[in-house]
């Protein structure tokens, strides 16, 4: 028993692995990704710092504090130009990631064969499945975008204090910043197949409506 649920695991992540388009840069994929979320960051610490310096220390609203004022609102700017200039690729990506829960996609053409292989697994490989293929590569992009929102409230946190900030702020973004894209570039290889992944990984355990 043991034995075929290995083989049928095998199967089911060479299928995967088998649907992972032509390789990438790591580094590229890690940067791109840092970037998209970090321009994420500014546009929602630059509305809180518009509406709420008090968030970061500071009374009144942005255009209240001089010209530190004025520079987080520029940076609001950019990043408002930034999505609006994506806004098609944004909404694209939006749709991608959502698609895998609201429909099977089986019209991928390994989505048949991991389907099947993964279906033959006892529980245990399907929750091995799960942690390596859906669960784990979610959570690092989870975590590379989080430290990247964190990086972005430092540069609006110390534009609003004019450069007054201790060395220490300055650490934490570099530390920041270089977990977030180790944190993308661990995932790139699995986040490439994770669509079809987590559709198969649906698929075989809670399904989908008709």
């Amino acid at each position: 028993m043991i034995v075929a649920n290995q083989r049928a695991y095998r199967d089911a992540v060479g299928w995967i692995r088998a649907a992972a388009p032509g390789r990438t840069s790591r580094l590229a994929f890690a940067w791109r990704r840092y970037r998209a979320a970090f321009m994420a960051g500014l546009l929602v610490m630059g509305l809180l710092a518009l509406f709420d310096p008090g968030a970061f220390g500071q009374t009144g609203w942005a255009p209240s504090l001089g010209w530190p004022g004025w520079g987080a609102v520029a940076l609001l700017v950019i990043a408002i130009a930034y999505w609006v200039l994506r806004r098609r690729q944004a909404a694209g990506a939006l749709q991608r990631m959502v698609e895998p829960f609201l429909r099977p996609l089986d019209d991928h053409p390994s989505f048949e064969g991991a389907t099947g292989a993964l279906a033959a697994c006892g529980s245990a490989f399907v929750y091995r499945f799960a942690v390596g293929w859906v669960w784990g590569p979610a959570v690092l992009y989870g975590a590379g975008v989080l430290l990247a929102l964190s990086d972005a409230f430092f540069v609006i946190d110390t534009v609003l204090a004019a450069g007054g900030v201790g060395w220490g702020l300055g650490i934490l973004f570099g530390v920041d910043g270089v977990l977030s894209l180790v944190a993308f570039a661990l995932a790139a290889r699995r986040l490439r197949t994770w669509r079809l992944a987590t559709s198969v990984h649906k698929a075989v355990t809670t399904g989908y409506e008709a």
